[in-house]
């Protein structure tokens, strides 16, 4: 008996030189009793990195330089009497596909070229230099539709420096920043004048452009890229990715409106819309200039472009419309 009253007396003893009485645990943003001396406070750790760890400046805000395409063929030609959307009769004609730039739209796209030139602050820019944008620019996007694509290049190309590794003696231009087309800023489907031209032929026209992302999805059911099918037979019902919707007509037909091709259905579009605003947002460049339509600058910002109107705006100011 004495025997364990030793031992027990050996351990309590071993016990309470460990472990001291005032003695606290310490757990992340919590304080039990009092610290050992030798430990410094949590509040004190954090002071002294505090002061020696610089502060992260806070990141510049990603910026859109939205650029509405030149006025096309089809534009002037909707704005005759008898061929207006909507008009008894309508014909929707072939000749129209992927509408080019009409002399008016050239002459346009060429002024904003000047605008884009200047070093004066720009009325439609909201107070903004739009030569300090250019020069900053790391990424130009724009709509595969050939109207675009010439707005593109007579209005913005020429402001972008040339990539110092290009061959010189090689007259395709080169610019030191990525041009990509990028199928989700088409415009919506209305008419021929809105589907592609043949991806083979723009290829060989602009060289200079990443054509990658404009070929469709091996998912033939998958609706989101339907209006990247347009390729070879344009009135066929391989048009359409779903024939379940083959007989959907949302544009006006009871009055002898004759279309040549599928309209684009309203949730395909606000899809697509809704995954370009998160194409854009997961890109890493903070300066984008972005060449798209109507329809597409209308759904980010709420405004209503004119032709080769630019502006210049926050993305965090953009609508991402659910």
């Amino acid at each position: 008996m004495n025997v364990s009253k030793v031992l027990i007396s050996t351990i309590y003893v071993i016990f309470v030189s460990l472990f001291p009485t005032n003695a606290s645990f310490e757990y992340p943003n919590r304080n039990f009793g009092s610290k050992p001396a030798q430990v410094p406070p949590v509040s004190m750790t954090f002071a002294a990195t505090a002061e020696t760890t610089p502060v992260t400046p806070t990141a510049t805000p990603k910026r859109i330089l939205l650029i509405r395409h030149g006025c096309t063929y089809m534009n002037e030609q909707l704005a005759t009497p008898g061929s207006q959307w909507g008009d008894s009769d309508f014909r929707d004609d072939w000749k129209f596909r992927d509408s080019r730039l009409s002399p008016k739209g050239v002459a346009q796209a060429e002024e904003l070229c000047q605008r884009l030139r200047s070093t004066d602050v720009s009325d439609d820019t909201a107070g903004e230099d739009l030569s300090e944008v250019l020069e900053a620019l790391e990424l130009v996007v724009v709509s595969p539709l050939r109207r675009t694509i010439q707005t593109m290049e007579l209005g913005v190309l020429p402001h972008l420096k040339q990539d110092p590794t290009a061959d010189p003696t090689n007259e395709c231009k080169q610019p030191s920043i990525p041009i990509v087309a990028l199928p989700l800023a088409s415009e919506r489907v209305y008419l021929c004048s809105d589907v592609i031209s043949p991806l083979a032929d723009l290829q060989q026209l602009y060289p200079y452009i990443d054509f990658t992302l404009c070929t469709p999805d091996d998912d033939k059911e998958n609706p989101s890229d339907w209006w990247l099918r347009f390729q070879n037979d344009y009135s066929s019902d391989t048009a359409y990715p779903n024939p379940s919707r083959r007989d959907v007509e949302w544009r006006p037909s009871e009055n002898g409106q004759r279309y040549v091709c599928p309209g684009e259905p309203e949730d395909c579009f606000q899809d697509r819309m809704t995954r370009l605003y998160e194409w854009l947002e997961r890109r890493d460049e903070q300066t984008i200039a972005l060449v798209c339509h109507w329809g597409v600058l209308q759904w980010l910002t709420g405004y209503e472009f004119k032709n080769c109107e630019a502006k210049i705006v926050d993305f965090s100011t953009l609508a991402k419309e659910t």
